[in-house]
């Protein structure tokens, strides 16, 4: 198939990568920027939307910086192209409903890529909790901001940008998106966002959320400037607890603060990525696939609302003057 990507940094540049492994599609990257040189995977370069459009593409991956989402998706949907648009689907509303009459009009395949859907122990909690009696749901997920991408300048990059649709709120939108995934619909999210640890321009850097579902209540705690690393997901019943490490890849469940059920599993980080696209393309003729566009939609609403709801800024702190 032919396949267009937008963007080829850090999340661009890993399906490139693993869309070569999988061999079978014909690519193109678009650039915006000035003719450079040659990327190191050897995929043919574009600058205009005029080469994209002789080009044809039956695919396109949106992977630029979260602000220019949904336009580019919208430029590509009047195509007639399939959609796979990386998390989240942008940083404002503007644009949305304009996108989703093109795709339901046209009735194209759409999907909105939270590939930690596919982690071993997400689905491991899917298929093995308990579908009633929940009396609390938790997840956390902290780390800091400037080591996730060695050798860049994070207060260069847009992840510290509010505007750029930087910020906890966002980037860590994963914790919304598999609490909506293994509970079910997630009502008006509350809580609190700010900007405390000087590791962002004015994007906010932590953030603490509660939500009610269908099944039960829930939290989540977000933060950029952690020295500690975690990503967790705990699941409170009556009769016993799930805990699930997403970054040791393991399940503990507990009766009475005992531990009775220890579960390890082999994953590494292109794992989910690539069950994420033997989803995506075992399913290309499928508007209705999970999370697609007008399924996401509705979530990406709330969070754009409560992050909306709370301004980050903090008059006085320098970037970088980290806690």
């Amino acid at each position: 198939m032919r396949v267009v990507i937008f963007g080829l940094g850090s999340i661009g540049g890993r399906h490139a990568r693993l869309l070569l492994e999988r061999g079978g599609n014909e690519m193109v990257v678009f650039r915006s920027g000035p003719k450079s040189v040659q990327n190191s995977l050897g995929i043919k370069e574009v600058y205009d939307w005029r080469e994209v459009a002789q080009f044809s593409p039956e695919i396109s991956i949106i992977s630029n910086p979260t602000e220019f989402h949904i336009q580019t998706a919208i430029k590509c949907a009047e195509m007639g192209s399939a959609l796979f648009i990386e998390k989240p689907i942008g940083s404002v509303e503007n644009g949305l409903d304009q996108l989703l009459e093109i795709v339901d009009k046209r009735k194209l395949t759409s999907y909105v890529a939270y590939n930690l859907r596919f982690h071993p122990v997400v689905q491991y909690l899917k298929a093995n909790t308990p579908a009633s009696g929940l009396q609390h749901y938790r997840s956390e997920c902290v780390s800091r901001l400037p080591s996730w991408r060695p050798g860049i300048d994070h207060l260069e990059h847009y992840s510290s940008r509010r505007e750029s649709g930087g910020g906890v709120v966002f980037e860590l939108s994963h914790e919304l998106d598999l609490a909506g995934y293994l509970l079910g619909d997630l009502g008006d999210l509350h809580g609190r966002s700010g900007r405390v640890g000087g590791v962002t321009i004015d994007a906010e850097d932590f953030a603490d959320i509660q939500f009610e579902s269908a099944a039960g209540v829930g939290s989540i705690h977000l933060n950029f400037f952690s020295h500690l690393n975690r990503r967790s997901i705990q699941m409170d019943y009556d009769l016993n607890s799930f805990y699930g490490d997403l970054i040791r890849n393991k399940v503990v469940k507990s009766e009475n603060g005992v531990p009775i059920f220890c579960k390890d599993f082999s994953s590494e980080r292109d794992t989910t990525y690539r069950h994420q696209f033997d989803y995506f393309f075992d399913n290309i003729s499928n508007p209705a696939m999970d999370n697609n566009l007008i399924e996401a939609s509705g979530l990406f609403r709330k969070i754009l609302k409560f992050r909306n709801a709370n301004t980050p800024y903090i008059d006085g702190l320098d970037p970088d003057n980290s806690i």
